[in-house]
């Protein structure tokens, strides 16, 4: 069986018994924590193995604007996608910011996770091909325990969730509905690369996770993982960037689809700031279920990773 599958089923497995021990909580809080220095540990992996496969500048400039393209690409697919399903509406103004007093601190940005990589990046540069073959390894099983300790980190929410019948089909659907519109306009990148179209689907299924999608395909091929990873990381500082413009256009509950997985996370509090009560309980419905979703679609794209 696929490593990343085992480390979800076993995830699953594990939450409720800790529910059962009342052990879940307390859990949740720790993975996250485990989950933050592992995502740095991947990512910095990932730079060293780009490094050694792109040595060219030329090269490295490429991916850097396809991976901005297919971004700008993915993210507007999924938004234009939420609006056709979600009518634009205004918000009341006594909800306008309601829950901004829980959103996260934020302390993995897409600007220290890009400096991790670079760092990696720089040292791969130097690093034999030995070594990329010895990381390579070392990376497949390291996202493996990275996806077990995602699900027991989302714990809480999944909690939270089950409590809003009306909101967690809302949020299941809409997260279903962005994975499926950002892999599938992917595919428009396949004259001008040739990039596999599994590969292609992957990157934008990936929905930001980046962390997840760059080591999973640089087991594949270090320049795919590094546009995967670049693709998915620019995603995230465009939902940040871009959602207060939607929501102020009546678009605060389809513009949560531009976040994909980081919309329960680092993207929740501009949501929680620029958006309203519903629009933040569906992101973090979205979230958790791209966070369970994507390494089994992953998985299933990229058998061979």
């Amino acid at each position: 069986m696929n490593l990343v599958a085992l480390g979800i089923i076993a995830g699953i497995v594990l939450l409720p018994v800790l529910r059962a021990l009342g052990l879940h909580r307390k859990a949740s809080v720790y993975a996250s924590r485990v989950l933050m220095v592992l995502a740095f540990v991947v990512i910095f992996l990932v730079g060293v193995l780009a490094g050694s496969a792109i040595r060219a500048p030329s090269l490295a400039l490429s991916v850097i604007l396809l991976g901005l393209a297919m971004s700008i690409t993915s993210i507007l697919a999924s938004l234009l996608a939420a609006s056709l399903l979600l009518m634009p509406r205004k918000m009341k103004q006594a909800d306008r910011g309601i829950s901004g007093k829980m959103a996260p601190s934020g302390t993995f940005t897409p600007l220290r996770a890009l400096v991790v990589m670079a760092l990696g990046w720089a040292l791969g540069l130097s690093s034999p091909s030995l070594l990329g073959e010895v990381l390579g390894q070392v990376l497949y099983y390291l996202v493996s325990v990275l996806v077990f300790v995602a699900v027991l980190s989302v714990a809480a929410e999944i909690e939270a969730m089950i409590q809003n019948t009306r909101l967690l089909g809302l949020g299941a659907l809409l997260g279903a509905l962005t994975m499926l519109s950002s892999g599938l306009v992917l595919l428009v990148f396949y004259p001008l690369t040739h990039i596999e179209p599994r590969v292609l689907v992957a990157i934008g299924a990936a929905s930001g996770w980046y962390s997840l999608v760059g080591p999973l395909l640089t087991s594949v091929n270090p320049v795919y993982g590094a546009i995967g990873f670049l693709a998915n990381l620019f995603r995230e500082s465009l939902h940040i960037l871009l959602y207060p413009v939607v929501s102020a256009k009546g678009l605060a509950l389809p513009g949560v689809a531009m976040g994909g997985a980081t919309s329960m996370d680092t993207g929740l509090p501009v949501i929680a700031i620029y958006g309203d009560k519903e629009s933040m309980i569906t992101g973090i419905v979205q979230g958790v279920v791209i966070t369970l979703t994507t390494p089994v679609v992953l998985s299933i794209l990229l058998p061979y990773s």
